[in-house]
């Protein structure tokens, strides 16, 4: 009786291992970190590429262009607007690999992309940002020096809600200069 006992654990045992291997358990290798995607060749290294969409984001060439569709990999160049609709977002991509998620019924201009430069005309947005760049928007400028950043605007008031949430940023007002002899807000 004590052989047979010995016997079956013997075959259990061997039943498991073998079943083991032949699922892959024991024959995965150890995962390695995704690498950082880089720019395909022939990207646009001065444009800001949309990576992810929820439900409606619509793109503009200009200020005055009409709004279309933006699939994902549109790629939006200086003066470029995104626009997402009610319970939509989007996220962007600017050629070094800092991100901007940008909220539901927001709008956004894309002034530089390669200084990560871009101005919030209404709505929210949350950046990373891998190097410094710039976000306007309403009364507020906010120069973001490699952080994590969410950026609201009261639409009816104009005011900027800005809040750090790793790293560190400069924020001020938006800058008055002279042009041509009369008193201008700088965008």
């Amino acid at each position: 009786e004590e052989i047979d006992q010995r016997m079956s654990t013997r075959q259990l045992i061997i039943a498991v291992a073998v079943s083991l291997g032949a699922s892959g358990v024991a024959a995965q290798p150890p995962r390695r970190p995704a690498p950082v995607p880089t720019p395909a060749a022939g990207a646009n290294p001065n444009a800001v590429v949309v990576r992810e969409i929820v439900r409606l984001v619509k793109k503009a060439t200009g200020q005055t262009g009409p709004l279309a569709d933006a699939p994902i990999g549109t790629e939006l160049v200086s003066g470029d607007r995104l626009r997402t609709g009610g319970r939509s977002a989007a996220g962007l991509r600017f050629p070094d690999q800092s991100i901007l998620r940008v909220g539901e019924l927001s709008e956004l201009v894309v002034t530089n992309p390669r200084r990560r430069d871009a101005r919030l005309v209404r709505g929210e947005l949350l950046a990373n940002y891998k190097a410094p760049g710039r976000i306007t928007g309403g009364n507020a400028i906010a120069a973001v020096r490699g952080t994590k950043v969410h950026f609201k605007l009261d639409d009816q008031s104009g005011e900027a809600d800005i809040r750090c949430y790793d790293g560190r940023i400069f924020v001020s007002e938006a800058l008055t200069v002279a042009l041509r002899g009369r008193l201008q807000k700088h965008k």
